[in-house]
């Protein structure tokens, strides 16, 4: 028997006897509005993850500073039994010159050359344990000194610009060195301190170990309190994070870019266009448009040697992504100004999937960055934009001068003269569905039968591909203006376009419904 066959022409019923197709674009935009939302969602819950862990080492130095201040007296009780006049140090000490002298002892007394040689192997190494506690005893003294000149200024800023790092303690490290130097420092009620040695795995090398408790400890270690090898507690330094927007506005200062005031200088003004005009009252306040392009790129030149300076210095283009540069991706997504569809220019990546995104370690062997040559352009494109955001104008146009509106202007047209007309045009709209960018072609032949009527020398131009052109000019004063309009261009662009064919110059862009599509990501 022959298998059924489908002719793909999907239907959806009604009714009895009504039949009707579904709307395909209705359910597609739910289905993205939905999606959207649960991507939101999930870029939330791993926000919130990510405070979560990091609330709880604020409070743990929250905690620490307050109990500084409040309790200092009960501070200097608990150093008096902790650190170097911690009486178990001493007694850990002595007990390991006892053993080594027993172990002198038994090889002058033994009475084989194996039994003496192994007595002595056991007596070594009894006296390299000791020597190794010895030095982390010390090195426990420079780490006291660390802590305490950074404890206030540091730590108390952790997670800022300037302040210690939260990045890069996927193994909790951070966690347990600020427990326990908080410790060592006498911060907390009932604090006990131990060292003991820890044999090394199938003969392997051993080492010295701390361990750390106190009734604040309690509450995340329990009764077993923190542990940590000396070596790693007492070598560790936690990362500063770089000032990145001081970074910024440093290198930006003395470049005729902005003025004292914040605004920009007049090299970045388009003097010669015509901007918007806003009329308060009874005024008309003149706008001058702003060279948006032009202004990224002076930026962008000046602020991507930080970027560089930060991929090179080890982690710290990894801090500043995680504490500043994904943060504020994710603000601009969730309020809508960057689109999370949209890619990354130069990347196969999308700005939704550089939100979840973490820095890429690679060979070191590409512009002197650990990094992968991938993270390195995401991380640069992306700071070029963060310093963009927090530097640039928040406008588009500069306020000029005041001056009373002319007659057409308090009627309402927005162009004085003759050309009045060109903003009442209704630029026509070919039917059928949108391109990839959202956006549908212009009407190109009823768009040429318009401009015929207008006045305007039109002639078909040769068509680009799919693209179908028309080319039209005008003699104005003697002089053949000419432009070429495609079907792809919004109406405001074409609009824009006969204004520049009836006076010579091209006004500045307005932004209208049509110009969202243009720039994916961050609008300049």
């Amino acid at each position: 028997m022959a298998l059924p066959t489908f002719n793909r022409q999907y239907q959806s019923v009604k009714g009895p006897g009504q039949v009707v197709q579904p709307n395909m674009a209705e359910i597609f935009a739910d289905m993205s509005a939905n999606m959207n939302k649960q991507y939101l969602a999930r870029l939330k819950a791993k926000q919130d993850a990510e405070d979560a862990k990091n609330k709880k080492l604020r409070d743990d130095l929250d905690y620490g500073l307050n109990f500084y201040t409040k309790h200092k007296n009960q501070i200097h009780q608990n150093l008096k039994t902790l650190g170097v006049n911690n009486p178990l140090i001493y007694q850990t000490a002595d007990s390991y010159l006892s053993e080594i002298t027993d172990y002198q002892v038994a090889a002058k007394k033994s009475n084989t050359r194996e039994d003496q040689k192994i007595i002595l192997n056991n007596q070594a190494k009894k006296q390299s344990e000791l020597d190794e506690f010895i030095q982390y005893v010390e090195l426990g003294k420079a780490a006291d000194k660390d802590f305490a000149e950074e404890y206030g200024e540091k730590f108390n800023n952790v997670g800022n610009q300037g302040g210690i790092a939260l990045t890069g303690d996927e193994t909790g490290l951070m966690n347990r060195y600020v427990n326990i130097m908080q410790a060592r420092a006498g911060i907390g009620e009932n604090i006990t301190e131990k060292w003991y040695y820890a044999e090394g795995k199938d003969g392997g090398p051993g080492t010295w170990m701390v361990n750390y408790n106190s009734d604040r400890i309690r509450e995340t270690y329990k009764d077993e309190g923190v542990h940590a090898t000396a070596f790693e507690i007492f070598n560790f330094t936690p990362e500063t994070s770089p000032e990145t927007d001081n970074d910024i506005r440093n290198a930006l200062k003395d470049k005729k870019i902005f003025k004292s005031n914040g605004s920009v200088t007049d090299n970045y003004l388009l003097l010669d266009q015509i901007g918007e005009n806003t009329l308060e009252s009874g005024l008309i306040q003149e706008q001058t448009p702003i060279n948006k392009t032009q202004l990224f790129q002076d930026i962008a030149a000046n602020v991507t040697p930080i970027a560089q300076g930060n991929l090179k210095s080890g982690n710290l283009a990894n801090i500043d992504w995680t504490q500043e540069i994904r943060p504020w991706l994710i603000t601009q997504i969730q309020q809508g100004k960057i689109d999370p569809n949209a890619k990354l220019a130069g990347t196969d990546k999308t700005y939704g999937e550089l939100a979840e995104y973490n820095l890429q370690i690679g060979d070191s062997n590409v512009g002197g960055s650990k990094w992968t040559l991938e993270s390195q352009g995401i991380y640069e494109s992306l700071f070029r934009d963060y310093a963009y955001d927090l530097v640039g104008p928040k406008q588009d146009f500069v306020a000029g001068k005041t001056r009373r509106p002319t007659k057409d202007e308090q009627s309402g047209s927005t162009q004085s003269g003759p050309i009045a007309y060109i903003e009442e045009l209704k630029i026509p709209i070919s039917e059928g569905p949108a391109r990839e960018s959202g956006q549908r072609p212009i009407d190109i032949v009823e768009l040429e039968n318009l401009l015929n009527k207008e006045g305007y020398n039109v002639k078909k131009a040769e068509d680009v591909g799919d693209t179908s052109k028309i080319v039209i000019t005008k003699s104005i004063d003697g002089t053949d203006n000419e432009v070429t309009i495609t079907e792809n261009m919004t109406p405001q662009e074409i609009k824009r376009l006969l204004y520049q064919v009836e006076t010579g110059k091209m006004p500045a862009k307005k932004k209208d419904k049509f110009d969202d599509y243009e720039i994916p990501g961050i609008s300049i």
